[in-house]
């Protein structure tokens, strides 16, 4: 089996699951969070499945970008730019959590920096 995840095709499905894993963690959010809006009513099974799925995202993410620098050549631009992306990423879930405690220096709500995040991930993709 991994034998056909062991080219660019399979990495490529690999960062596809990854990004699958994100957007169900998204839309898992969003639900959970609208509902609690409404009632108050706290989740601990909802939010362990979100964050589980979006460590999964994270665990594939980083396959599919090792794999990428295993296979490509001459893609250095790609490689790096998908590494900084992996790691800027990383350390947003972190200081989400307070791992990182840089609590002055940000806050998770702001918009500048939800707009920012946006952009970066978009140019992430040229």
């Amino acid at each position: 089996m991994f034998q056909k995840l062991n080219n660019i095709k399979g990495y490529l499905k690999v960062g596809i699951f990854a990004n699958s894993m994100f957007i169900v963690f998204i839309l898992v959010c969003m639900t959970y969070y609208s509902i609690y809006l409404k009632t108050s009513i706290q989740s601990t099974l909802v939010e362990a499945i979100a964050y589980g799925l979006e460590a999964i995202g994270f665990i594939f993410m980083g396959l599919y970008i090792v794999g990428f620098w295993g296979k490509l050549k001459d893609r250095k631009l790609l490689k790096i730019s998908l590494t900084v992306y992996f790691i800027v990423e990383l350390c947003i879930v972190l200081m989400d959590f307070n791992f990182l405690d840089i609590e002055d220096a940000y806050n998770p709500s702001s918009k500048i920096l939800i707009i920012g995040h946006s952009i970066f991930s978009g140019l992430v993709l040229f």
